[in-house]
């Protein structure tokens, strides 16, 4: 099979366009206000891996608005 044959049926090996994996490419899952929240209650002492199960993400996520790396405006 030809290389524009492969490319028009999809089969290249270049990886699809995705915003997925990229600074700033996924969908909000918490409102600025649930952000506070999590910097409050992690500051009054609950774990991040309890703040991750009460919210529905991961601990790295909660790492991360904690730190400040999302969530940056608030």
């Amino acid at each position: 099979m030809g290389v524009i044959q492969r490319s028009l049926l999809g089969l290249d090996d270049k990886p699809a366009l995705s915003s997925a994996g990229k600074a700033g490419g996924g969908r909000r899952r918490l409102t600025p206000e649930q952000a506070q929240e999590i910097r409050r209650r992690h500051a009054a002492g609950e774990s991040q891996s309890a703040l991750g199960r009460r919210y529905g993400i991961s601990q790295a996520a909660i790492w991360q608005i904690i730190e400040r790396v999302s969530y940056r405006e608030v």
